[in-house]
């Protein structure tokens, strides 16, 4: 199943989810929203540990191709499908957000 997407679609889901995330804060009276440290870290070793399974994040040393930058990181594409991923962000989950 393709990765890729049209970047669009994927500016819709994270549209989508901030949008959601701030009437969140609305609705709660609150005046911020802060992700959890946890869970960014969560967040990032899963989405590290899923370019490792991809042939992009292999093609040439750090910062020395389109996909991976200086420090080792993919920086263009996600490795989910669109499918895979709106299930991911759907909604924010209020347990993965500090709300003041």
């Amino acid at each position: 199943q393709a990765r890729a997407g049209s970047f669009l679609s994927w500016i819709e889901i994270w549209a989508r989810y901030a949008a959601q995330a701030v009437v969140d804060v609305i609705d709660s009276d609150a005046r911020s929203i802060t992700v959890k440290q946890e869970v960014f870290e969560r967040y990032n070793d899963v989405l590290d540990t899923a370019h490792n399974n991809l042939i992009w994040q292999h093609e040439a040393p750090a910062g020395r191709n389109y996909y991976v930058n200086k420090f080792g990181r993919q920086n263009v594409n996600l490795p989910w499908t669109l499918g895979e991923y709106f299930l991911m962000v759907n909604r924010p989950k209020p347990e993965h957000f500090d709300v003041v």
